[in-house]
C-alpha cells in the first residue's frame, strides 16, 4: 500500500454484485471522494464532519438509513467506539459505530473492516445501515 486509496479499495468492475457486501464499497468510494477533493482543494485530510454529511446523504437516498435504532433490538452496551445492540428475535449482534473516536477523515476505519474480513473471514463485519446513535450524534 502507498497511500494511493485505488490501491486499496476494489474498483467498481471488481465489486460483489451483493447489494448488502457492496455497501461498504460504496461508502468508502464516497469517503474517499470526499478526502480526495479536500486534499485537492484545501491541502488538508481533516474532512470527517464533511465525509460524515456525505455518506448520511448517500445512506438516505438509498434507502440505508435507520430513523428509530431502537428497531435494531435491545441496547446492551456502549464500548470506546460502538454502540452493542441484541436482537434475540433473530439471534445478531448490531455494531453501531458513531465516529466519535475516528481520525479527521474516516478512510482508515473502511480499511479497518475490509482488513479485519480479510483476516478473520468466517466472522465477517457486514456495513447493513447507517444512522445515529441513541444520542443522535
Amino acid at each position: 500500500m502507498d497511500g494511493n486509496t485505488a490501491d486499496r479499495l476494489s474498483q467498481k468492475s471488481e465489486r460483489r454484485d451483493e447489494k448488502v457486501n457492496s455497501i461498504l464499497e460504496d461508502a468508502a468510494e464516497i469517503s474517499g471522494g470526499v478526502l480526495s477533493s479536500i486534499q485537492a482543494l484545501a491541502g488538508t485530510t481533516a474532512c470527517k464532519g464533511v465525509q460524515i454529511t456525505r455518506l448520511k446523504e448517500w445512506a438516505v437516498n438509498n434507502d440505508l438509513w435507520i430513523d428509530d435504532i431502537s428497531q435494531l433490538g435491545t441496547f446492551s452496551d456502549r464500548g470506546s467506539e460502538n454502540e452493542v445492540y441484541i436482537n434475540n428475535e433473530i439471534q445478531i449482534v448490531y455494531k453501531l459505530n458513531d465516529f466519535r473516536y475516528s481520525d479527521d477523515n474516516l478512510m482508515p476505519f473502511f480499511e479497518r473492516i475490509r482488513i479485519h474480513d480479510c483476516l478473520i473471514a468466517p466472522s465477517p463485519l457486514i456495513m447493513l445501515q447507517s444512522s445515529n446513535n441513541q444520542w443522535t450524534r
